[in-house]
């Protein structure tokens, strides 16, 4: 008898030992007040990695486009990008180069809603879901002219390779349907036989071009440099006041650039400098640093275009002349 009270004596302290040890393990597992408790598949943020956009409620970082981090308000259904401060003062343009538009942004990244933004962010519009592929092969500009010296009228296109379309309903430069991707220039014969074709996204930094999808833009030629060989000109959007140009030839040799980051006031896909005299074109573009319209002639000399001292102007007019 006494054997069997000592083993229910000693099976009571167990018990009791058991329950206090179960005890401090939920003490252990419980959150403290204000903080959260760990839930599986989540991952740990450490100190510094607090108090980015990421960090906060309704805020999500995804990406876009190539280089284009994007902030996606959540909360507002709304996607903001940063913008990272105003910038300043541009520098004066040197007696060789045309002076940039401090507004001047990549093609299709101009802030073109008008519902306000954020602190600290600029609206970016918003865009129907692309349609990817469909747009490969379409021609977006063409043009005829002698592409290899033989007498023969050639066709020159500027054609897509890859890309996709997009439409943005808001207001602005880039509302509507446009081409988005890589295009390049084709010379091909009156019988379809290919003379020359050439990658054009290098000649503009290698980024993504864009055109609005449309009727083919009329490519426009010319002989600046007086050599018997057709040039002409590509542009892209460079912000409210022009487009960035580059100058191309085509000849036996196929497609040569001739100058590049001509920046000019004009808006078309393709202009006509006017001339003036045998080597040389002139140039009209806006100084928003000065208020005012400047003219540059650029001078073929030693295999290039070079550009000379700008000067204001009174007269205030496009670029390009009328075809």
């Amino acid at each position: 008898m006494h054997r069997t009270w000592i083993i229910v004596l000693v099976g009571g302290i167990a018990a009791a030992a058991g329950l206090s040890l179960l005890g401090s393990a939920r003490e252990e597992l419980a959150p403290t007040p204000g903080s959260a408790s760990p839930a599986l598949g989540t991952e740990a943020h450490s100190p510094e990695h607090d108090g980015g956009p990421a960090s906060k409620p309704g805020l999500v970082i995804t990406q876009i486009a190539e280089g284009q981090t994007v902030v996606l308000d959540t909360a507002g259904g709304r996607p903001t990008r940063e913008t990272g401060g105003e910038a300043g003062p541009s520098e004066p343009a040197g007696p060789s180069q045309e002076a940039v538009p401090p507004e001047t942004a990549v093609p299709g990244q101009e802030a073109l809603s008008s519902e306000p933004a954020a602190a600290g962010h600029e609206a970016l519009p918003l865009l129907e879901p692309a349609a990817p592929g469909i747009a490969a092969g379409t021609v977006v500009g063409e043009g005829k002219a002698d592409a290899d010296g033989d007498g023969r009228t050639d066709t020159v296109r500027i054609r897509m390779t890859e890309g996709e379309e997009r439409t943005d309903p808001n207001p602005g430069a880039f509302e509507g349907t446009h081409l988005h991707g890589t295009f390049e220039a084709v010379a091909e014969t009156s019988d379809g036989r290919e003379l020359s074709r050439f990658p054009l996204n290098g000649a503009f930094g290698g980024g993504e071009m864009i055109f609005r999808k449309g009727e083919p833009f009329r490519l426009l030629f010319d002989d600046y440099n007086d050599d018997g060989r057709p040039d002409f000109t590509v542009g892209q959007w460079g912000g409210s006041n022009g487009n960035f140009y580059v100058l191309l030839t085509i000849g036996p040799e196929g497609f040569q650039v001739l100058a590049k980051e001509i920046y000019s006031a004009d808006h078309r896909e393709s202009i006509r400098y006017r001339r003036t005299g045998k080597l040389a074109f002139r140039n009209i573009y806006y100084d928003q640093t000065r208020g005012a319209y400047m003219e540059v002639i650029r001078r073929w000399k030693d295999g290039a275009f070079a550009a000379e001292a700008p000067r204001e102007i009174q007269d205030v007019g496009s670029a390009g002349v009328d075809p």
